[in-house]
């Protein structure tokens, strides 16, 4: 099952990029925890990152809200993207329970996208945003 999920992650995701100062794919990411809950010292653990990183938590539908919403504006290009991320939004809601989104980083931050398998496993995607 988990192996789907990567798949279906990984489709999902292809040749998109999360759009910020500078644009970046996303990448499949995945964390044996067991029933471990997710928080922001066990996400530094899991990430390698030092411990005086900042790690904020947002919730999914604030992450893909800048990406997902159709501005007047828009031309077919940028419509066919948002419905992109609003389909990308869709697949890790439906098939990961818990999904949370944690930046750790200042400036050049990444961002996990994370939540929990059926298997207990902790998986998503993860990508790099950039805040000045």
């Amino acid at each position: 099952m988990d192996n789907q999920i990567k798949q279906l992650l990984t489709d999902a995701s292809k040749d998109l990029l999360y759009p910020s100062e500078s644009d970046y794919p996303f990448d499949y990411v995945e964390w044996e925890t067991g029933n471990e809950k997710l928080t922001k010292k066990r996400i530094r653990q899991l990430t390698g990152k030092a411990g005086k990183e900042p790690v904020k938590s947002v919730s999914l539908e604030d992450f893909f809200k800048q990406v997902t919403e159709e501005k007047d504006w828009y031309g077919e290009e940028e419509k066919a993207t948002a419905e992109r991320f609003r389909k990308l939004q869709q697949v890790l809601e439906n098939n990961l329970t818990h999904v949370r989104v944690f930046k750790v980083g200042k400036i050049e931050i990444d961002a996990y996208i994370v939540g929990k398998t059926n298997e207990g496993k902790c998986a998503g995607l993860s990508t790099k945003v950039v805040e000045t």
